[in-house]
């Protein structure tokens, strides 16, 4: 079976004056992805990264098959998020990397 990538930057600037995804939550991002990915037994692979570039809408996310990026995810969001890059598998890329961003921030 075919597997999705997901990807979480784990960045930590240590200047609290500018943001970054450790500092504003990515590592309980990660260990909400990996037990909802092996409670569910979803195809999806985690992958931790090193800054992707958008530290001011940290945390991001982003699924490498469909290329989306998520901006100021929370805990909450986490379902969609895997719901959306399960779906990936079967739709992979269609966007470039610029037009491909979405802030679940409300």
């Amino acid at each position: 079976m075919a597997k999705a990538c997901l990807m979480v930057c784990i960045n930590r600037r240590e200047n609290p004056l500018h943001p970054s995804c450790a500092m504003r939550g990515s590592l309980d991002l990660v260990s909400a992805c990996l037990a909802e990915i092996e409670r569910h037994h979803l195809p999806i692979e985690l992958e931790t990264f090193h800054c992707f570039g958008h530290c001011q809408y940290a945390p991001v996310m982003r699924c490498l098959t469909s290329g989306q990026f998520y901006h100021h995810v929370r805990l909450q969001d986490i379902p969609f998020i895997l719901q959306q890059t399960q779906a990936s598998i079967m739709q992979p890329a269609v966007t470039t990397p610029s037009t491909a961003l979405l802030h679940v921030k409300s």
